[in-house]
């Protein structure tokens, strides 16, 4: 079978699978939007950085769902370091109660309430996390491994170290791309810089990785009180 026909038969099967009718296309609306998801389209590596409820977890799952839906991609790898659980008084993730698909379920629940506005379908959803076509991993359990054929999106990429960064990135392999995506807090905190703010001084001039920051007056937030919060909050 020649290499065309395969990846029409793989398209096939994806479509048979998925189905349009119980997916619904979340489009962009703002300019910073449409450029993020532009960036999405045209480059392997996006780091970008927006202010809490701009949409760019959202976005950036819908563009992977398409990828996933039409052969392009074999899964979607959603990565989030799980600083609060440290917080709050836990040891890390391997202190959760259960098996480890039961550990991964507090790391699944950010993307998953994005996955229900895409998704209409709760078995489809349920059939993808089942079948790991979408995956939830902590930071902590992906050192030695590569990311091939995957769209993979970092979460809450302030919460990352520059060294653990370096790790991320360095994961993505043939066929893949990555979104790192992080809210606006200051670059630094008792003079350490986090990792996001770090990848965004150092990739500002790659012509291979884009950096973004979304314009915070070009903003759609999830409530009209997003921004006022976000600005109360500014010098965290």
């Amino acid at each position: 079978m020649s290499r065309r026909a395969k990846r029409q038969e793989k398209l096939a099967k994806s479509r048979e699978k998925y189905g349009g009718q119980e997916f619904f296309h979340v489009a962009p609306i703002t300019d910073s939007q449409k450029e993020y998801y532009k960036l999405i389209k045209d480059y392997d590596i996006v780091i970008t950085k927006a202010n809490a409820g701009s949409g760019k977890t959202l976005l950036a799952l819908n563009f992977a769902l398409g990828l996933l839906r039409h052969g392009q991609v074999e899964k979607i790898v959603y990565l989030r370091n799980p600083i609060n659980f440290k917080k709050y008084g836990s040891e890390g993730i391997g202190y959760l109660k259960g098996d480890q698909d039961d550990k991964m379920v507090p790391l699944l629940k950010p993307i998953m309430d994005n996955l229900e506005m895409i998704v209409r379908d709760e078995g489809k959803r349920n059939y993808m996390i089942r079948t790991k076509q979408i995956e939830a991993l902590p930071i902590e359990f992906i050192q030695g491994r590569s990311f091939r054929n995957a769209f993979i999106i970092v979460d809450e990429a302030q919460n990352i170290a520059p060294e653990l960064m370096h790790l991320i990135l360095t994961r993505i392999s043939e066929g893949s791309k990555m979104v790192v995506i992080g809210g606006c807090r200051k670059g630094t905190k008792n003079n350490i810089t986090d990792g996001l703010s770090d990848a965004l001084d150092r990739f500002a001039d790659s012509e291979n990785i884009a950096t973004y920051e979304f314009d915070p007056e070009d903003e759609v937030p999830r409530h009209y009180l997003t921004k006022e919060i976000n600005d109360a909050y500014l010098n965290l």
